[in-house]
């Protein structure tokens, strides 16, 4: 599904200089930070905390990130593009109980439109909404009293959507610093580790999910190039 919907846009991108004639193509590159729900894993620690009788296994909440975005602005207020986006979230720890290590950054790639307010200085602001697709590839290690053990790669995927407040400031013709910073669900509702689905549950229904549901903030650098 979010490839289907990805590349009309990738299409649209290539064929649109020659369409409209006239706009601006730009490329920004970004670092974030980022709030996670982690539902499920978080549980999960606290269980752990609950059964060890301390705090020795900590929740994950939030995360930084760095990516890049493609874009067009037409003549008018409206831009589409292409964004792409790794994150990172890790949560570490051992003591008497046991240990583990999960490491679990995911790939967020996705297709966006804004609408932007006309201005005439450098300040120019609007919204935008994003949609796409989140990938997990990582690695998630588990020997603790208690628990099955884990040791393997981890893998998922989900749907991404974002809504989001844009502001520009343009430093030069053609550069500009740009923040977005809005709300994301990313739910990624069935994660395999080692090839095997991981579950909270006693039955194959209740599947481990990873949620990076939560607010973010992306501050980057913008170069346009104009036609």
């Amino acid at each position: 599904m979010t490839q289907r919907l990805l590349f009309p846009i990738a299409l649209l991108l290539l064929l649109l200089p020659g369409l409209a004639g006239a706009g601006t193509v730009w490329l920004e590159f970004s670092g974030g930070y980022n709030k996670f729900s982690l539902t499920d894993l978080n549980a999960e620690m606290d269980s752990l905390n609950a059964a060890a009788g301390d705090g020795t296994f900590p929740q994950t909440t939030s995360g930084y990130s760095w990516g890049a975005e493609l874009g067009w602005d037409f003549a008018g207020p409206f831009t589409i593009g292409l964004g792409y986006e790794k994150a990172a979230a890790r949560t570490e720890a051992s003591g008497a109980a046991g240990s583990l290590d999960y490491d679990l950054p995911v790939t967020l790639v996705r297709g966006f439109c804004q609408i932007r307010k006309p201005t005439e200085g450098p300040l120019r602001w609007g919204v935008g909404l994003g949609l796409g697709k989140i990938s997990l590839e990582g690695d998630m290690k588990r020997d603790v009293t208690g628990s099955d053990p884990l040791d393997g790669p981890a893998a998922g995927s989900g749907l991404l959507v974002e809504g989001f407040l844009v502001v520009d400031y343009g430093l030069a013709r053609a550069v500009a610093v740009g923040l977005e910073t809005g709300y994301r669900r990313a739910k990624i509702s069935e994660v395999k580790v080692d090839g095997e689905t991981l579950t909270v549950g006693p039955t194959s229904y209740d599947k481990y999910g990873l949620h990076f549901n939560g607010i973010f903030a992306r501050l980057g650098v913008k170069y346009a190039f104009e036609f």
